[in-house]
C-alpha cells in the first residue's frame, strides 16, 4: 500500500513536470511566432516604401517623357 502511494506521488510529480515543460514549449513557440510576425511586418513595410518610391519615380519619368515629346 505504501509502495502504491509512493508510485502515485511520483507519477503526479512527473505529470506536473511534464505539464510545466509543455507550457514552456508552447510559450517559446508563441514567442517565436511573434518574432516571425515582427520580421514579416518589417519586410512588408519596407516593400511598401519601395513600391511608393518606385511609383513616384515612374510617374516622374512618365511626366518627363511626355513633356519631352510635347516639346518637340
Amino acid at each position: 500500500m505504501l509502495n502504491e502511494q509512493v508510485q502515485s506521488a511520483g507519477a503526479a510529480d512527473l505529470d506536473a513536470l511534464q505539464t510545466r515543460y509543455q507550457g514552456l514549449l508552447q510559450g517559446q513557440a508563441y514567442q517565436d511566432q511573434a518574432t516571425n510576425d515582427d520580421y514579416e511586418a518589417a519586410v512588408l513595410k519596407s516593400n511598401s516604401s519601395n513600391s511608393l518610391t518606385s511609383g513616384i519615380i515612374g510617374a516622374g519619368t512618365a511626366a518627363l517623357m511626355g513633356y519631352s515629346q510635347f516639346a518637340r
